[in-house]
């Protein structure tokens, strides 16, 4: 539905309080683009992908403990 809107990739396991996470899917981020940070119960936090090593993405930001995956974390970017 929102494929044409959003690239989305849910967190693998939990933010642990650093700028790097792990991702279900990293395929079609790259590094420089601007992305968000969201889960089911934490407000959406920006930040821009500095460096990609397959399904782990490092950010400008630190990510907080508070985003997990079992809470439907998950990373998106506009298209």
């Amino acid at each position: 539905m929102y494929d044409d809107l959003l690239l989305v990739s849910r967190f693998r396991s939990p933010s642990i309080g650093t700028s790097t996470i792990h991702v279900l899917d990293g395929t079609g981020f790259g590094v420089g683009n601007a992305v968000f940070i969201t889960s089911d119960t934490q407000n959406e936090i920006s930040a821009t992908i500095s460096s990609i090593d397959n399904n782990t993405i490092f950010l400008d930001t630190v990510i907080p403990q508070k985003y997990r995956e079992s809470e439907n974390a998950r990373l998106y970017k506009v298209l």
